[in-house]
This record gives structure tokens, C-alpha cells and sequence, in this order.
């Protein structure tokens, strides 16, 4: 299956059709949350970047630096350098938590059933497709939402937690990993 059906399949929270990529390689699913990231963290960056420069430029004229000439080329590589960092730490945020759910997933369901890590990890990858692209919009607009970042993880939880039921209950004729 492609990454688009994929991304189809996840931003539309279709719990049945994301379970049937629990058994791909790992590596596709890291690719599509790496690249996922990146690009969403690229295009806000790209929303963002004058209200984000100017603030910048405030911030610099605050503390006492002259903006202009040689301090104006510094102060953008600055940006650019921070820009990139912001979506660097994002990426490593989200397989740091999307590891830990995955491994609450794992273990939360064991005295109904067994579910491999590697299967969490997967299922739970997809879940960032809808939470991503709303943190987009949202930031993109530069509105202010209270508890957005925990309205995020808590829809990927969410997600991650209703395909891994669903693993669970899978009929017996259907294999799972062990």
C-alpha cells in the first residue's frame, strides 16, 4: 500500500484500515513520520516566517543590537538556524512520544492480549496524520489555543489506543505477530 493510501486511511481515523500496515516494515513508517514532520514543521515555518522574523528583529533591537547591514544578514541566519532546529526537536519529540505510547499500547493490553511493540509503533505512527494538519492550521492562522499540546498527543493516544483494541479483538484465523 502507498503512502497515500496510508495518509488517507490515518487523517481520516479509518482504525481498520491503518491495523493492516501493523505488519510493515518499520522503516516505512519512520520514513512517513520522518518526512511528515519535516514538511508540516517546512510549511509552517513558511506561514510563519515574517510575523516569526519580525519578532525576531524586536527581540534583537530590545537588547541593544543595531539591525542593519551585517546584524541584518546575522539575525537571518540566526532565524534559519533556528527554524531548522525547531523542526529537528520537533521530529525527535515525536518518535520519543510516539515510541512511549506505543509501549504503553504494547503492555496496556496484555492481560486481554498480545501485541507486538513493533505493531504499536506502526499503528501509532499514523495517528499523527489529522493532529498534525490541525497543529498546522492552527499555527498557521498564529491563534492561540489553551491545551493545544495536549489536545494533540491525547488524539494521537486516542488513535493509537482504539487500533491496538482493535488488534486485540482480531478473530482467532487471523494471525498476529507475536
Amino acid at each position: 500500500m502507498g503512502y497515500i493510501d496510508q495518509f488517507v486511511a490515518s487523517v481520516s481515523f479509518n482504525t481498520e484500515k491503518v491495523i493492516e500496515f501493523r505488519k510493515q516494515n518499520a522503516w516505512k513508517s519512520i520514513l512517513y513520520l520522518s518526512v511528515f514532520v519535516i514538511v508540516t514543521g517546512a510549511i509552517n515555518t513558511f506561514l510563519t516566517w515574517d510575523s516569526s522574523f519580525e519578532f525576531l528583529r524586536e527581540t534583537w533591537e530590545a537588547y541593544g543590537f543595531s539591525v542593519g547591514g551585517t546584524d541584518e544578514e546575522a539575525m537571518l541566519f540566526s532565524h534559519v538556524f533556528t527554524q531548522y532546529l525547531m523542526i529537528f526537536f520537533d521530529l525527535i519529540l515525536h518518535f520519543v512520544l510516539i515510541s512511549a505510547i506505543a509501549y504503553a499500547g504494547s503492555k496496556g493490553y496484555k492481560t486481554i492480549g498480545e501485541v507486538a511493540y513493533r505493531e504499536a509503533w506502526n499503528v501509532t505512527t499514523y495517528g499523527i496524520s489529522a493532529p498534525i494538519l490541525v497543529r498546522l492550521v492552527v499555527r498557521g492562522m498564529d491563534l492561540e489555543i489553551p491545551m493545544m499540546t495536549f489536545a494533540y498527543w491525547g488524539a494521537i493516544m486516542l488513535f493509537s489506543m482504539l487500533c491496538l483494541k482493535k488488534i486485540v479483538n482480531l478473530p482467532p484465523e487471523i494471525t498476529r505477530e507475536k
